[in-house]
């Protein structure tokens, strides 16, 4: 159509109209690459031309590449999840708590010579005795020894019962150090116990009797001297350091708490 223009322009023996002709059929050139540049702004899902169908649902397939950064987003949220795991760690981090729900407190059925296995084999024994009253779980003898307190080997936050009661024994382990709010009085059964006295190696406050621990728990012999325990019966209070005996004595229990 252009060249046809321009040679009806010459047969007409014009100049300018020809000039002004081939201007037009360039601009209308450039309005075609104007057009292709709207249908590239429709590629971008800038122009929104409704005439360009197949772009602008190349411009949703865009936004759904978006959207794809937005799935990302749980991604990061279950990795907050993970950092919220660390919280695991938090709570293991308040005083070393084993134990769901209230903790218990109970004194052994059966009595012990000085010579327990150490601090290990007395936490044992406790161990031991709870389990086979369905107690599973960590428990600790309150003892000392030559090296160790008592009160520095309670963990947790308490509070502490009399063994299968809600009578309170203990608000806090700092409770135990000086006394109690109640004898536990109840053996791992939850019975009533039939003993009073209890091996210790500890004074009030928590701390070792240097001296008076049957050398660390491992000696049973009379010349040997571990200090002991005693409480009353329940309702009665709590318990008391009366002093040495001999560690051969076959007549004092354990305290045992759990963790």
């Amino acid at each position: 159509m252009t060249i046809h223009a321009g040679r009806l322009a010459v047969l007409r023996g014009g100049p300018l109209l020809v000039i002004v002709l081939l201007a037009n059929a360039c601009g209308a050139g450039d309005g075609g690459s104007s057009a292709e540049d709207a249908g590239g702004s429709g590629d971008t899902g800038v122009g929104g031309d409704t005439g360009v169908g197949g772009d602008a649902t190349g411009d949703a397939s865009g936004s759904g590449d978006t959207g794809g950064v937005r799935d990302v987003a749980p991604e990061d949220s279950s990795a907050t999840g993970d950092t919220g795991g660390g919280g695991d760690a938090a709570d293991t981090s308040t005083g070393g708590d084993t134990a769901t729900g209230p903790k218990y407190v109970f004194i052994t059925s059966l009595p012990y010579d000085g010579n327990l296995g150490g601090l290990a084999g007395a936490d044992k024994i406790c161990t031991t005795l709870a389990a086979s009253a369905g107690h599973a779980g960590s428990w600790v003898a309150w003892l000392s020894d030559e090296t160790t307190d008592a009160v520095d080997r309670i963990k947790g936050v308490g509070p502490w019962y009399a063994m299968g009661s809600t009578r309170l024994v203990a608000a806090t382990r700092t409770s135990f150090a000086f006394t109690p709010a109640d004898s536990v009085a109840v053996d791992q059964n939850g019975k009533s116990s039939p003993w009073r006295n209890f091996w210790g190696g500890t004074k009030a406050g928590g701390t070792r009797v240097s001296g008076q621990t049957c050398k660390s728990w491992t000696d049973n012999a009379m010349a040997s001297a571990g200090a002991q325990m005693q409480e009353g019966g329940a309702g009665t209070g709590g318990w008391i350091f009366i002093g040495p005996t001999t560690c051969n004595a076959t007549t004092m229990a354990l305290a045992c708490i759990e963790q």
